[in-house]
Formats: C-alpha cells, sequence, structure tokens
C-alpha cells in the first residue's frame, strides 16, 4: 500500500504495524486511508496478526474495516457530553478542560 493512500499522521503507526515495531500485545490500530476512487480519508480499524519462523516475524495476516460511521458516531457522543441539553453552551466539565488546556499551551 503506497503512502499516498495513508493520511500524514498515521504513516508512522501503519509503518511500524509492517515492520514489527509494534507492542505485541496490541494487535489493532485505528488509521485514516483514502478511498482508490476519491480524494478522501476514512477511519479504519487494521486487526492484524504476526506470523513468527524462528523467532522472526515472517509476515504480518489482517484485516482492514471501514468504521467510518463508528467514528462520526463516537464523535457525536462526545460532542453531546460536552454539551448543555438546554442551553446548547459548553458545559461546565468542558469549559473547565478547556481553560486547562488554552493553560498549558500558553506557558510552553
Amino acid at each position: 500500500m503506497g503512502n499516498r493512500y495513508i493520511y500524514g499522521g498515521d504513516i508512522e503507526e501503519v509503518s511500524q504495524l509492517f515492520s514489527g515495531r509494534l507492542k505485541k500485545d496490541k494487535n489493532e490500530v485505528r488509521v485514516r486511508l483514502m478511498y482508490p476512487d476519491r480524494d478522501n480519508y476514512f477511519w479504519t480499524l487494521i486487526q492484524y496478526r504476526y506470523d513468527y519462523k524462528k523467532g522472526t516475524i515472517s509476515s504480518v495476516v489482517g484485516k482492514i474495516t471501514d468504521i467510518e460511521e463508528q467514528k462520526r458516531h463516537e464523535e457525536y457522543l462526545l460532542e453531546m457530553s460536552e454539551t448543555d441539553g438546554l442551553t446548547g453552551l459548553r458545559n461546565k466539565l468542558a469549559t473547565e478542560v478547556e481553560i486547562h488546556w488554552q493553560e498549558r499551551r500558553q506557558s510552553f
């Protein structure tokens, strides 16, 4: 798979997957790939397993699943959890987290 089809921020993780450098207890990654016939990315779940011969990785076996709809639903639920249902404004916790994040960003 050429890097053209992998989102720039996910190339390193995919590279680590194929080179066997991911943690041994980890067996899946979420990355963005590009549709072959379109110019936009979609979220995928790559589940994989390393095959070993004499203690060395000989191959990677896996499957890629489109999880775009699941990611949209997760984003929707996150937005709902951060928004006051009555006013539509950010709730107290979401506001405190944002303030804390901005303070840390300014201190660097």
